[in-house]
């Protein structure tokens, strides 16, 4: 049975492996399992616990002194050290551009949700989020969920340095 890397995230001899299922056999297989009901208009309801939210701790902006005294600092606007967010950067290309040449292609998918991800960088999930967001849109990669296209790995790698 083809497990698709799960190994890789310490899932270990699955008995089944489903992968790219449709909306309708999503449901189907939630509502097998007792994992949610369908509302009266047809829409699947789940109860998700309480962590599932974006956290306003999570947002960081990075401390410079030309910044520092615009910011209205405390629990929302917390600060990151230049160094502390170059590293967290670095951690970040130097993950996509091994994974490249492990999958020999530029273009390629992760084992990894972005949560998972951070989790595995050591680094925080909105910092990292945000900074796909920014390398997206400045031209680096192209990335939607764990999908991801290198477009300029030579830029990527300058950022390692």
């Amino acid at each position: 049975m083809e497990t698709y890397g799960l190994e890789k995230l310490g899932i270990l001899n699955p008995s089944a492996v489903y992968r790219n299922l449709g909306p309708a056999q999503l449901t189907e297989a939630a509502l097998r399992r007792g994992e949610g009901k369908l509302s009266n208009t047809g829409a699947l309801v789940v109860t998700t616990g309480k962590y599932t939210g974006r956290s306003p701790d999570d947002k960081f902006i990075v401390d410079t002194p030309a910044i520092h005294n615009d910011i209205a600092w405390g629990k929302v606007n917390r600060p990151i050290a230049k160094a502390r967010f170059d590293a967290i950067l670095a951690k970040v290309c130097a993950y996509l551009l091994s994974e490249a040449e492990q999958q020999g292609s530029m273009t390629f998918t992760i084992p990894f949700s972005r949560i998972q991800l951070a989790d595995y960088l050591n680094c925080d999930r909105s910092a990292l989020s945000r900074e796909l967001s920014l390398m997206q849109r400045d031209g680096l990669l192209d990335t939607y969920k764990s999908s991801f296209k290198l477009l300029e790995p030579e830029a990527l790698r300058q950022m390692i340095l």
